[in-house]
């Protein structure tokens, strides 16, 4: 069984923008499903909608850095795609909430860029 892959075999791409050196991605569209309480039983599910979100890891050396913060400044619109040997993420209509580089010290810090977007979509292979 495969449980790693290799860094040629996964691609990230916010707006356009390749980062090639990227350190880790997480993209969560889930639901809040809680029950529905009557006096004497369970009566149902409530389900509400989570606001899709996304967020990317690298390091503060990455060459796609200024082109993102342009992104973010200009408030735009863009596609945030993830690709891997066995899942596609695709991030639509997303924009760049906030980037934020941890605490520098002697080692070259991460750095996190988060954001929100209208649909996330999946692709299994």
């Amino acid at each position: 069984m495969v449980n790693k892959w290799k860094a040629s075999e996964i691609s990230v791409s916010v707006g356009g923008v390749e980062v090639v050196d990227f350190l880790g991605f997480e993209a969560d569209d889930g639901k809040e499903i809680t029950h529905i309480e009557a006096v004497d039983r369970i009566a149902g599910y409530n389900i509400k909608l989570q606001k899709p979100t996304w967020s990317l890891k690298c390091r503060v050396t990455s060459e796609a850095l200024n082109k993102i913060e342009e992104m973010y400044t200009n408030e735009e619109l863009i596609s945030v795609t993830v690709k891997t040997p066995n899942l596609t993420i695709n991030c639509y209509d997303a924009i760049i909430k906030s980037i934020k580089p941890s605490e520098i010290n002697d080692e070259a810090p991460e750095v996190t860029i988060e954001g929100l977007c209208m649909k996330i979509e999946r692709k299994w292979e």
